[in-house]
């Protein structure tokens, strides 16, 4: 073997044994990680702990699970220490707590000047918490839903009926169905399967078949379809921002965008104002029922009010139109593409109830 082949060989070994040494310490502190995540993650650490007051470590490793940037982090780590929160990685599991923390303190924001962005950050926190509890709880069978529920009903002539569930027990679910529905030929038949897609007030999305068992008046002598419960449910999008169910009167406007001479684009709102109701909102869109087969891609101005806010407006672009089956309705979905900070916080403010 000559010294060039000689050195060839040891370098190799030596790249060998480094890579080698390298992959070890790798799959250790893998190991550790796992082991640390187990830890904190078991019954007896969440018993244990979860009425000392909460560390920054215990905020550092929930931001980390919940997706916080580090300056949401530095926010939450404030609230805990103001209010000497108990432990924040047991706190969040815990809805009813969660809420009087975070209710106690937009009280305070709001008691004194206090800058919309700061609120603004204040609400990604929530959400995100929300969203880690509910992706921690992992829905797998229809029997978590709840009375009130609204659930999008696939008839037999594929079109969708938004339905709330009047009862639910340990074998079957029922959804109230209204009585201008009860002849209509779109009723699925008795022992059919329909498809249902549900979205919860976090915003998760989810798309489920429930064989249809049978139609009944119940002792309310409300019409109801009575439904089997599904194992099989699949999650179907993350929505950015929570919503909630409202039943208001809104009105909106077309607006329509126009380039200037000098380049700019301008909006045009029309002066004409059209009567619709709101069926849901958030702080990134809606969904209003209306009389109109608008089409989609059409930019509305919408106005509305909350209990927190009056007469707010936000501009947007239809991303869907849904006919109804009855009346001749139209249900149009709305992405708000322009929407001040501060109506954003108070439909927030709103969905919580703060």
């Amino acid at each position: 073997m000559s010294p060039l082949e000689a050195r060839i060989g040891s370098f190799l070994y030596v790249f060998i044994f480094v890579i080698s040494i390298i992959l070890i310490i790798l799959a250790v502190m893998h190991f550790v990680l796992l082991k640390f995540k187990k830890k904190y993650q078991s019954k007896e650490w969440l018993e244990k702990n979860k009425n000392r007051e909460t560390k920054w470590n215990d905020v550092k490793e929930l931001a980390r699970e919940a997706g916080l940037t580090s300056i949401e982090a530095q926010r939450l780590w404030k609230i805990c220490k103001r209010y000497k929160a108990r432990n924040i990685l047991v706190l969040y599991r815990d809805t009813d707590a969660l809420n009087e923390l975070f209710s106690t303190e937009y009280k305070r924001m709001i008691a004194k000047p206090t800058r919309e962005e700061k609120i603004e950050i204040f609400f990604q926190i929530r959400y995100k918490l929300e969203k880690l509890h509910e992706r921690k709880l992992t829905i797998s069978s229809t029997k978590s839903l709840r009375k009130g529920q609204i659930v999008n009903f696939k008839t037999s002539t594929k079109a969708t009926w938004n339905l709330r569930i009047e009862e639910t027990n340990d074998i079957s679910f029922s959804l109230h169905i209204p009585d201008e529905y009860d002849e209509s030929e779109a009723l699925p038949k008795p022992l059919s399967k329909v498809d249902l897609m549900f979205t919860l007030p976090t915003g998760f999305s989810y798309r489920t078949v429930s064989r249809l068992m049978r139609y009944e008046r119940n002792l309310k002598n409300l019409f109801i379809a009575v439904m089997t419960h599904s194992q099989v449910i699949k999650m179907l999008q993350r929505r950015n921002t929570k919503r909630m169910n409202t039943d208001l009167e809104c009105t909106f406007s077309a607006v329509k965008q126009k380039k200037t001479r000098k380049g700019k684009t301008e909006r045009e709102i029309s002066e004409k104002k059209v009567a619709g109701r709101l069926l849901d909102i958030s702080a990134d869109g809606c969904r209003l029922e209306c009389s109109l087969p608008i089409l989609k891609g059409q930019m509305l101005q919408v106005t509305f009010s909350l209990p927190s806010i009056q007469n707010a407006k936000a501009t947007g672009i239809i991303v869907f139109t849904q006919k109804e089956e009855t009346e001749k309705k139209f249900v149009l979905h709305v992405k708000f593409t322009d929407i001040n900070i501060t109506t954003r916080n108070r439909i927030y403010a709103d969905i919580y109830k703060y």
